[in-house]
Formats: C-alpha cells, sequence, structure tokens
C-alpha cells in the first residue's frame, strides 16, 4: 500500500507492477522494464517512490515514480 493507503502495487510472473486505486479497485498504470518474474514491490514510507525486484539477471531491482510510471534507476546484482 502507498503511504497514504489510497493505492497499492502488485507484482506477479508476467514481468509486470500494476498500480491501483484502492477505492475503485481499478488498474492505474502498468509498469513495464522486468525481464522475468517480478517477485516482490514495495512503497517508500516517505518518498513517494516505488521498488521492485525480480529474477532478471540483467535489471533485479528497479526504482519507479508511480506517477509516471518512469524508471528512476535500476540496481544490478552482485556477481
Amino acid at each position: 500500500f502507498s503511504p497514504n493507503d489510497t493505492k497499492f502495487a502488485s507484482c506477479s510472473d508476467d514481468s509486470f507492477v500494476r498500480i491501483f486505486d484502492f477505492l475503485t479497485g481499478t488498474e492505474e498504470r502498468e509498469l513495464r522494464g522486468h525481464g522475468c518474474d517480478v517477485k516482490c514491490v514495495d512503497w517508500h514510507p516517505h518518498k513517494g517512490i516505488l521498488v521492485s525486484g525480480s529474477k532478471d539477471s540483467q535489471q533485479p531491482i528497479i526504482l519507479w515514480d508511480p506517477k509516471s510510471g518512469k524508471k528512476l534507476a535500476t540496481l544490478s546484482s552482485c556477481a
């Protein structure tokens, strides 16, 4: 859930993160960027950004701007 509890995010094995309006239950945005299953997603408690993690070896962790749907940063895994 977003810090103000008006949105929630979901992740799935189709490689997308989706943002929904909590009150209406409608999908507002689909975030595309991972190449594999997305295993976790969470909101920053104060900054209004979203982070997602996947099994993707190229882009395992992505920071998102949930309002625009744009990637803010990609964190690569350490090998």
